[in-house]
């Protein structure tokens, strides 16, 4: 009897609780009129722009205060407009010489195998030294060649391969 009257109770409150919901649900969905006035009212945004459009040009027919100071300014400094036909192709600018983060101190190439040859560099970092091969990586570039007095370097620039060219400064001849 008492588990009888439990259930009962949890069943009227929850059938309670849902005409609650139900009769509040119905009643909000009617419109509130100063709710509707606040709604279509202007935002603060556009009464900033509206009090404020003569000062920054923002009103339809007018020019902005910015051309208005530029063309003061090229008719006081006599200032000389070219105009640039869209189609002339300019030729591309060339690229700027290598900047090396290391100095070639040898090179030895091997004329009958030129996969031996090698050539020591000293970094300008830290003043370290090193035997290099040809294939072997200088930070991000990678050694191409070995020729007589220069290095051959090849770096990844986007997806073409560029080839630097660094001449040794002065070649000491170990034979000698």
């Amino acid at each position: 009897m008492v588990h009888t009257l439990k259930i009962v109770g949890i069943t009227a409150g929850c059938l309670t609780l849902v005409l609650t919901i139900a009769i509040v649900s119905v009643i909000q969905n009617q419109p509130d009129p100063e709710i509707q006035d606040i709604l279509t009212a202007p935002s603060a945004i556009e009464i900033f722009q509206k009090s404020h459009a003569d000062l920054w040009g923002l009103r339809k027919g007018r020019i902005s205060t910015l051309v208005d100071e530029a063309q003061a300014y090229t008719a006081k400094e006599k200032v000389i407009i070219v105009k640039v036909d869209e189609d002339e192709n300019f030729p591309p600018s060339p690229p700027p010489p290598p900047s090396a983060k290391f100095d070639i101190i040898a090179l030895c190439q091997f004329l009958n195998n030129p996969s031996m040859s090698c050539a020591l560099i000293k970094m300008k970092a830290g003043n370290q030294t090193h035997l290099l091969n040809i294939g072997d990586p200088i930070g991000h570039q990678v050694i191409k060649d070995i020729q007589d007095g220069q290095l051959i370097l090849q770096q990844q620039r986007g997806k073409a391969l560029q080839t630097i060219s660094m001449p040794c400064l002065s070649v000491h001849n170990l034979l000698q």
